[in-house]
C-alpha cells in the first residue's frame, strides 16, 4: 500500500519548544503506513515575509556559496524540498520527537517534518505546510564587557538579540521574573566588586539559562617577590656568567604575560633574549662586565596596572690574585715574608702544611697586605684572597727550605690484628745514629694528598696529622685507636739526633673490619664516621652517580657538621656541593640547607628556588620536583625551610608554602597524612619531614610515635626510623628503642646497606 503525500503529512501535527540553546520538535506519529521521518531545517534570511517563506518552501536554489536564491513558484514543491544540505538526521528516525543542538544565535528557521511512506518515497504534501514548518529566533542577551578584573569604573550594558525582557541581580543572588527588569537593553555602573547574573524572555515566553559575570576592580600594580642579583648588591661572578632572575605575582589580577618587558642600561628591549613565564623572568648574561649594571622590569597585571622596577646592581667578576715578596726556594737565615693582592681583600694563609680553609684552627685572616710573616726554618707558606665582593682565589703554595730534610724509612708494612684489634706497623731499621720514628695517620682521601704532597715537595708533613708526640724507637708500632670500617694510612717519619724530623715515607693502607656488631650508639656513630670518612672519592664526594652524589654528599656532610668534625675532606666535599648544578627542587633545597649549615652565603640559590616554586598571587604556595610539576608534599617540604636560608625579605611570601602542607588535602594520603605521592600512599619518612617544616604539635603524629613496631623502628624500617628520630618528638623509652634499632641494623664496618646516603642519614639521627 503507497501512502499519499497528502495523507502522510495532514496526519503529522507537530510543535516547537526553545529554551535558549536548543530547540525541541515533537510530533503526532500519522498514518499508520509511515516507516519513518526526516528533519529539514532551513535559515529565514533577513526580510521574508509569510508568502516570502511559502515560496521558498516550494522551490529553492543553493548556490555555491552556500547562499539561497528563490527561483520561481513551483506549483509542484515536492520536487525541490528535499535538498541534502538541510537535512539534520543522517538516517531516517523512528521516534516522533527531535532536539537540535546546533542552532545559531540570532537566526530564525523553518523546520519540514518529512514522512516516510510505506514506499520508501518521503514525500512533503503542498498545503500542509502551516502544520509542519515551524520558525523560531534564539534569545541571548550581550554583555558589553566581559567579566574579569578592571582598573577604571566602566558602564555596562545588557542588550538582547530579539525583543524581550532582561531580568538581573547585581547581589550575587539568581535573577527570577521578579528580579528588577528591563526591555531589551540594561545600563549598569560598576566601580566596585560586582557580581552580575541575568537572562533575557522573548515575547513568545522563549527564555535563556542564566548567565553570570564577576566583574573586580584592581588598582594595585604587581610586585617582585625576589630577585637576584637585587638592588644595590655586589656581586661576584668569579669570571663566570651571571643570571639575572626575577620571580613576581600579582595580588589580583594576576600577571600580563605577554606585557612583561627587560630593558637593558640603555632603555633597549631586550626580552626577547630572555626566559619569561608567568612568574619569573630570567636573563644570563655570559661575560658580565665590571661595575655597575641597570635593568628595568616593566611587568603589568591582567587589569592594565604597570610595574615599572629599575634594578642597579655592581659586577666584580674579577678573581683577586696574591703574590709573596719572596718566591720558594732555599735560604741560609731566618727572614720574614709579606703578602699582596690585586685588590683590596681578605688573605687566608697557614704555616702548618695542612691548606688554610676560612675559619679552621690553622687558619690566619688578615687584610691585605699582610706584614712580616716569620720564617725561620723549612716551611710551605699557603694562601688565598677573597675580595669584597667574595671572588675566592684558588690557594697558592711557596715553599721555603732551608736544611735539606732527611729520607725516610723504606718498607713499610701495616697489617690488622683481629684478635688484639690492633693495626700492626713494622719497617726496616735506620742505620746510623738517631732519635726515632714519629708515626703520621689520615683516614681520607684528601689528607692522604695533602701528606703525599708534603713528602714530593720535601717539607714537614702537617704536625696535626701526627699520630702521636712521642718518638718511637723500636720498628714496631701497635695502633689500637682504630674503628671498624675505617681505612687507615700510615707513614713514618725520621727523627735524627737533633730532634729534626725527616721527610715522611710512602703511605701503606689497611682496611680495618671487625668480626662484631657495634657495641652501642658511640660504637656505631665512630664505625659509620670511619666507613664514610674512608670511603669517600677523589672528587671529595660520596655515590656513584650524579644524581646520587648531590643527595648523599649533602646528608654525609650534614652528619660531619651535626658531629662538629672538620678537615680537608670535609671541605673539598662543600666545595663539590656548592659547585654542583642541582637539576630539580629536591636536590636544590638540600643544597642550600646543607651549605647554610657550614655558613655559605645562599642567596642567589633561594632565588632560584623561589623562581621554581608554585605562585598564587604573591605566595608560593609548593613546590614540585620541577618549576612546572605540581606541587607535592616532599618538595615542597624542602623548598619551605630551605627559602628561609636568605637574608632576603621574603617571610610574607612564604607563609603559602607551609600552609598548604596544614590545609592542602590534594597533598595528603586518604588518610590524611603524606607520601611521595599526593593523594596516593602515605610513608612515615616524608610525613616526618612535613611536620619538622611545619612546627607542627606532637600530637599532630601521634600515629607514627604511637605506632613503634615491637623491634623499635618506625614504618617500613631504616629510613623512616632515621627520620622520625631527627624529626619528631617522642618518648625517651621510644626513642632509645629506635636508637637500638639502628645500632642492630648497621653492618660491622659501620655502614648501613653499603649506601653514603642511608649511611648519613642514621648516624645524624644517632647523633642527635
Amino acid at each position: 500500500m503507497t501512502v499519499s503525500s497528502q495523507e502522510a503529512i495532514v496526519a503529522v501535527s507537530a510543535k516547537l519548544k526553545f529554551d535558549g540553546k536548543k530547540a525541541t520538535i515533537t510530533w503526532g506519529k500519522g498514518s499508520k503506513n509511515i516507516s519513518g521521518y526526516n528533519i529539514y531545517r532551513i535559515p529565514i534570511k533577513q526580510g521574508w515575509d509569510d508568502d516570502a517563506v511559502v515560496m521558498f518552501c516550494q522551490e529553492w536554489v543553493v548556490k555555491a556559496d552556500g547562499s539561497t536564491v528563490i527561483t520561481a513558484r513551483n506549483p509542484d514543491p515536492i520536487a525541490n524540498a528535499h535538498d541534502a544540505a538541510f537535512l539534520l538526521n543522517k538516517n531516517p528516525i523512528t521516534a516522533t520527537s527531535f532536539v537540535d543542538t546546533t542552532i545559531e544565535t540570532g537566526k530564525e528557521y523553518i523546520y519540514f517534518i518529512q514522512a516516510l511512506g510505506a514506499t520508501k518515497k518521503g514525500e512533503i504534501s503542498p498545503g500542509s505546510w502551516k502544520q509542519t514548518l515551524l520558525s523560531m529566533k534564539t534569545v541571548r542577551t550581550r554583555i558589553s564587557h566581559a567579566g574579569g578584573y578592571y582598573n577604571h569604573p566602566i558602564e555596562l550594558e545588557l542588550t538582547s538579540s530579539v525583543p524581550a525582557q532582561i531580568y538581573y541581580t547585581i547581589d550575587g543572588t539568581a535573577p527570577h521574573e521578579g528580579s528588577p527588569n528591563n526591555a531589551s537593553t540594561v545600563l549598569l555602573q560598576l566601580d566596585e566588586d560586582t557580581t552580575v547574573k541575568y537572562f533575557a524572555r522573548d515575547l513568545a515566553g522563549n527564555k535563556e539559562e542564566v548567565e553570570t559575570a564577576v566583574f573586580a576592580f584592581d588598582n594595585d600594580p604587581p610586585e617582585i617577590m625576589s630577585v637576584f642579583p637585587s638592588a644595590g648588591l655586589l656581586v661576584a661572578t668569579q669570571g663566570k656568567p651571571l643570571t639575572f632572575l626575577a620571580t613576581f605575582g600579582d595580588a589580583n589580577s594576576g600577571i600580563n604575560v605577554s606585557a612583561t618587558k627587560l630593558l637593558d642600561k640603555y632603555g633597549n628591549d631586550i626580552t626577547s633574549d630572555a626566559k619569561v613565564d608567568k612568574d619569573s623572568l630570567s636573563f644570563t648574561i655570559e661575560n658580565p662586565p665590571a661595575g655597575t649594571t641597570a635593568y628595568t622590569l616593566l611587568i603589568e597585571d591582567t587589569s592594565g596596572n604597570i610595574l615599572t622596577k629599575k634594578i642597579i646592581f655592581t659586577v666584580d667578576p674579577i678573581i683577586p690574585s696574591t703574590w709573596a715578596s719572596f718566591k720558594g726556594r732555599k735560604f741560609a737565615a731566618p727572614f720574614t715574608v709579606d703578602l699582596e693582592t690585586s685588590e683590596s681583600a681578605t688573605i687566608y694563609y697557614s704555616t702548618d702544611g695542612y691548606p688554610p680553609f676560612a675559619g679552621a684552627k690553622n687558619t690566619k685572616a688578615v687584610a691585605s697586605p699582610v706584614k712580616e710573616i716569620d720564617i725561620s726554618n723549612t716551611t710551605v707558606l699557603q694562601f688565598f684572597a677573597v675580595d669584597s665582593a667574595g671572588n675566592k682565589e684558588a690557594t697558592q703554595k711557596e715553599i721555603y727550605y732551608f736544611d735539606e730534610l732527611h729520607d725516610s724509612v723504606v718498607n713499610l708494612q701495616v697489617s690488622y690484628h683481629e684478635h688484639s684489634k690492633e693495626v700492626v706497623l713494622t719497617w726496616d731499621p735506620l742505620a746510623g745514629f738517631h732519635r726515632g720514628y714519629s708515626i703520621y695517620r689520615v683516614t681520607n682521601i684528601s689528607e692522604e694528598k695533602i701528606i703525599n704532597s708534603s713528602r714530593t715537595g720535601r717539607y714537614w708533613a702537617p704536625q696535626r696529622l701526627k699520630l702521636s708526640n712521642s718518638i718511637i724507637t723500636d720498628t714496631v708500632f701497635n695502633d689500637s685507636k682504630i674503628v671498624s670500617g675505617g681505612t687507615y694510612r700510615y707513614g713514618i717519619t725520621v727523627v735524627n739526633e737533633k730532634g729534626v724530623e725527616g721527610l715522611v715515607s710512602n703511605l701503606a693502607s689497611v682496611k680495618v673490619i671487625f668480626k662484631e656488631s657495634a657495641l652501642d650508639k658511640k660504637d656505631a656513630i665512630a664505625r659509620s664516621v670511619a666507613w664514610l670518612e674512608s670511603t669517600q672519592n677523589k672528587l671529595g664526594c660520596w655515590g656513584d652517580t650524579a644524581g646520587h652524589r648531590m643527595l648523599a654528599t649533602s646528608q654525609v656532610l650534614n652528619a660531619f657538621n651535626f658531629a662538629k668534625r672538620d678537615n680537608a675532606g670535609i671541605r673539598q666535599a662543600v666545595f663539590y656541593l656548592r659547585g654542583r648544578f642541582a637539576d630539580n627542587n629536591d636536590f636544590l633545597s638540600r643544597k642550600i640547607l646543607t651549605l647554610n649549615r657550614f655558613g655559605h652565603n645562599t642567596d642567589e640559590m633561594v632565588n632560584r628556588l623561589l623562581s621554581q616554586g608554585t605562585v598564587d598571587h604573591i605566595r608560593i604556595v609548593g613546590w614540585g620536583l620541577q618549576k612546572m610539576y605540581k606541587y607535592d608534599a616532599i618538595d615542597t617540604a624542602l623548598g619551605a625551610m630551605a627559602a628561609k636560608c636568605t637574608k632576603i625579605e621574603i617571610s610574607h611570601h612564604l607563609r603559602g608554602g607551609e600552609d598548604s602542607l596544614k590545609t592542602d588535602k590534594s597533598l595528603k594520603s586518604p588518610g590524611g597524612y603524606y607520601g611521595w605521592v599526593p593523594e596516593k600512599d602515605t610513608n612515615v619518612y616524608v610525613s616526618s619531614l612535613v611536620y619538622n617544616a611545619i612546627k607542627a604539635k606532637p600530637e599532630t603524629y601521634t600515629w607514627i610515635t604511637g605506632s613503634q613496631n615491637a623491634n623499635g623502628s618506625f614504618g617500613g624500617g631504616l629510613v623512616d626510623t632515621a627520620a622520625a628520630l631527627l624529626w619528631l618528638d617522642m618518648s625517651d623509652d621510644s626513642r632509645l628503642k629506635a636508637v637500638q634499632y639502628l645500632v642492630a641494623q648497621q653492618g660491622r664496618n659501620g655502614a648501613w646497606l653499603e649506601d653514603p646516603y642511608l649511611t648519613g642519614l642514621c648516624l645524624e639521627a644517632l647523633l642527635k
